[in-house]
C-alpha cells in the first residue's frame, strides 16, 4: 500500500501519449507525463519501458496511484514528510495540506509572485487551463496576474485571474516554489497565453 510523499524505486513498464504505467514489488502506478523529467528539459530522453526512476508519490488514493519523478516533487515529498514528523510524530505522510491547515509547509514570505506558463491545454475553456511552476513568492487563488505588453502575443492588455489550482490532483489555496501546478486563468489576454510566458502577481496581490 502506497503512501503520499513516499519515495519508491520504479521500473517502467509501458509507455504512452499521456504518461508511464510503472511497477514496484507487483504494483502499479503512473507516471503523468508532465511527471518526467523529459517534459520539462528537451535534453532529457522521453521513458522507455524497463527504465529505472526514483519517485515520490503524489496521490495514493487514486485507482492507480500518481507518482513523479521530477527532482522538485521529491524534494517537497521529503519537506512535507519532514514537516508531517515533527508536527505529527508516529504519523504517516498524508495529502498536500490547504492554506492554514496544520502542518502545512513553509511558505516564502516574498511579495513577487510568479507563475510560468508550461503548456495551455484548454486555452478555450472558461477559465483556461495551464499546466503551470510557481517561479516565486506564494501564489494563491484569487490573486490577478499581468505581463509586460510587449510579450503578449496579441497585443492585448494581460490582465489574468487565478481561479483554482490543483496540485498532486487536489485542489490547494496556494502553491509556492518549487511547486508545478494545474491552474485555472480567466480575464483579458487569456489568448494571448503561450509557452514560457512569466506572469506577475499586482502588486497589491501579493500575500
Amino acid at each position: 500500500m502506497f503512501r503520499n510523499h513516499q519515495e519508491l524505486d520504479v521500473t517502467v513498464i509501458a509507455v504512452a501519449s499521456v504518461g508511464s504505467r510503472v511497477e514496484v514489488d507487483g504494483e502499479t502506478g503512473f507516471i503523468d507525463q508532465v511527471k518526467h523529467p523529459s517534459w520539462w528539459d528537451e535534453n532529457c530522453p522521453p521513458p522507455e519501458a524497463g527504465d529505472r526512476l526514483h519517485v515520490v508519490v503524489l496521490d495514493a488514493s487514486r485507482e492507480e496511484p500518481r507518482f513523479s519523478a521530477l527532482q522538485r516533487d521529491i524534494d517537497m515529498g521529503r519537506h512535507l514528510r519532514d514537516t508531517e514528523a515533527r508536527d505529527h510524530p508516529g504519523r504517516a505522510g498524508t495529502a498536500p495540506q490547504k492554506a492554514g491547515s496544520g502542518g502545512s509547509p513553509h511558505m516564502d514570505s516574498s511579495p513577487a509572485a510568479e507563475l510560468q506558463i508550461h503548456s495551455v491545454e484548454d486555452g478555450g475553456a472558461t477559465p483556461a487551463v495551464c499546466i503551470v511552476r510557481c517561479m516565486g513568492g506564494v501564489v494563491r487563488t484569487g490573486q490577478r496576474f499581468t505581463t509586460p505588453p510587449a510579450v503578449a502575443v496579441t497585443g492585448d492588455p494581460v490582465l489574468l485571474s487565478l481561479d483554482w489550482i490543483k496540485c498532486y490532483e487536489r485542489t490547494v489555496d496556494f502553491i509556492h516554489p518549487p511547486w508545478n501546478a494545474k491552474v485555472g486563468l480567466s480575464g483579458s489576454g487569456v489568448n494571448s497565453l503561450t509557452r514560457g510566458i512569466i506572469l506577475t502577481a499586482l502588486a497589491d496581490e501579493g500575500p
